[in-house]
């Protein structure tokens, strides 16, 4: 299961998404799903 992995990685892409001004404040967000178990990461 690459959950973990995942897990930091939408963590890490939410929050560069104010640096590029793609949002404003902590609007938006980012979500992504792990093939092995189905599960769904959504920050």
């Amino acid at each position: 299961m690459i959950l973990p992995k995942l897990r930091y990685t939408v963590c890490n892409l939410h929050a560069e998404l104010p640096k590029n001004n793609l949002v404003a404040w902590t609007s938006g967000n980012i979500s992504a799903r792990d093939p092995e178990s189905g599960l769904i990461v959504i920050y």
